[in-house]
């Protein structure tokens, strides 16, 4: 497998990054959202 470093440091940083952006940045997008959701799914 030549690839297999490149695919472990691909792997460690996809990782990295949705460890960084994740949660918080799932969750203050859902609260940003939110609003605009309500808005739409109001009938």
């Amino acid at each position: 497998m030549a690839n297999t470093s490149f695919t472990r440091t691909y792997n460690d940083t996809v990782t990295a990054t949705a460890d960084r952006w994740g949660q918080k940045t799932w969750e203050d997008n859902i609260s940003r959202a939110s609003p605009i959701l309500a808005f739409f799914m109001d009938d």
